[in-house]
């Protein structure tokens, strides 16, 4: 029992010493207990070759930091994409910012136009939107108009 209970780690151990081979061999003995060499026995029946991968040769260092060199420059490349598709569209949502601030300062002209309009004129004339015609604003329709342009001077006119 102890014996087997140390196969494993004798094992373990054989492999490691002779993994630079390309070949290992491998056979069951008698009692049952596997053995591992990189030279197989003269007179032993079910030898089993196995091959294992060799060494890394020596200029693999060379090929690990070519591979490395060309992963760095493929990351510094995509950052390079990335950085120029983010200003790209800080270039339109300023694009867009600006459209929208002259639209807002188009709407503001406007809506101070009215205000004057309301405030200076003592009748306005409006069209009606269900016949068509024009009409003069009631009194009331006037306080509410104020109103309304009020609250839209506030929402489209900076301060």
């Amino acid at each position: 029992m102890r014996i087997r209970s140390m196969a494993l780690p004798l094992a373990v151990f054989a492999l490691c010493h002779i993994a630079a081979a390309d070949s290992i061999y491998k056979w069951v003995d008698a009692q049952g207990l596997a053995h591992f060499s990189d030279t197989p026995p003269m007179s032993q029946p079910g030898v089993q070759r196995l091959d294992v991968q060799s060494a890394p040769s020596s200029d693999a260092g060379d090929e690990i930091k070519a591979l490395d060199a060309s992963r760095e420059s493929d990351a510094n490349a995509e950052a390079d994409t990335q950085k120029a598709a983010d200003k790209a569209q800080a270039a339109k949502d300023a694009a867009a910012l600006a459209a929208k601030n002259n639209d807002y300062a188009g709407r503001c002209k406007k809506l101070l136009a009215n205000k004057a309009a309301l405030h200076d004129h003592g009748r306005v004339r409006m069209m009606d939107s269900k016949t068509g015609q024009y009409r003069i604003l009631t009194p009331e329709e006037m306080a509410a108009a104020e109103i309304d342009n009020d609250k839209q001077i506030k929402a489209f006119c900076s301060p």
